[in-house]
């Protein structure tokens, strides 16, 4: 087989791990929303951490580093976010849902071989720990006057 070749089923196989393992990340985000207000499950936790560690290497060794920089900030905010004991909230299911949907176009840019998508200001968000867009349409609760 020549080495081109050899990439190129390669490739069809990372495409086919990530399929899986994106799918994974989104019956586990599933099962953690079921859980707002209260801890995350362990097991949950730990399943989708599996996934995403898993597309993180995968994309790593294909050169797809913009899924493997998601894919490794996304790991850091489930640790920080969802830690035993700690209240699942509506604000970290939606950075979670959306950080796993743009790691599937980070995905699919190579797939289509299209440009990234820019992965900037998720990678903030998920940082800052910010609930992002839906949280910041809801009104503040208004204060009381002196």
């Amino acid at each position: 087989m020549s080495e081109g070749g050899f990439f190129e089923q390669f490739i069809d196989e990372y495409f086919a791990e990530c399929d899986e393992h994106l799918a994974a990340a989104r019956h586990a985000l599933l099962d953690l929303e079921s859980a707002l207000g209260r801890p995350a499950a362990p097991g949950v936790v730990q399943e989708l951490l599996r996934s995403l560690h898993t597309l993180k290497g995968l994309s790593g060794m294909v050169g797809v580093s913009s899924a493997e920089r998601l894919a490794h900030a996304i790991e850091e905010s489930i640790r920080a976010r969802l830690r035993p004991g700690v209240d699942t909230t509506a604000a970290t299911m939606d950075t979670l849902f959306a950080s796993v949907d743009l790691l599937e176009r980070c995905i699919l840019a190579r797939r289509t071989e299209g440009a990234p998508p820019d992965i900037a200001p998720m990678l903030d968000r998920l940082a800052a720990g910010a609930p992002g867009p839906a949280a910041e349409r809801e009104p503040a609760a208004p204060t009381p006057d002196a």
